[in-house]
């Protein structure tokens, strides 16, 4: 899914999702990372994750989730340094469950990004002691 956006700034935040949505499809965990900040933050289902190493697990738990179905990704809104997505999970069981991210973008790397789903209540992403 290529994204192109008009203003400089737009275009900024295009070329970082686009370069971490390939990644994504890839299950490419060390690209992922290169594509945050390294004080990130995380919100998942109101559970914070700061960091590289915290976001890290939480996207080994998201590619364990995701391979156990299909995902698919609408087309992304972009407005200067934000990223908004929908997307909808099928799990083999063929229950499909919507989700929603958004991403803040700074510097070319993301510095916030928030995902809420009931997915996640049925497969937890448990947060690091």
């Amino acid at each position: 899914m290529e994204v192109h956006a008009a203003a400089p700034m737009a275009q900024a935040t295009a070329d970082v999702w686009q370069r971490h949505i390939d990644a994504w499809g890839k299950r490419d965990l060390d690209a992922i990372m290169s594509d945050y900040r390294e004080n990130a933050v995380l919100v998942l289902n109101n559970q914070t994750y700061e960091g590289r190493p915290e976001i890290r697990k939480v996207f080994q738990r998201l590619f364990e989730i995701f391979d156990q179905g299909e995902q698919r990704v609408d087309t992304p809104t972009i407005k200067d340094r934000l990223v908004y997505i929908t997307w909808h999970f099928t799990s083999r069981g063929q229950q499909t469950l919507f989700g929603t991210d958004t991403f803040v973008v700074e510097d070319n790397a993301i510095s916030y990004q928030t995902i809420a789903s009931p997915l996640f209540d049925e497969y937890p992403v448990p947060k690091a002691p």
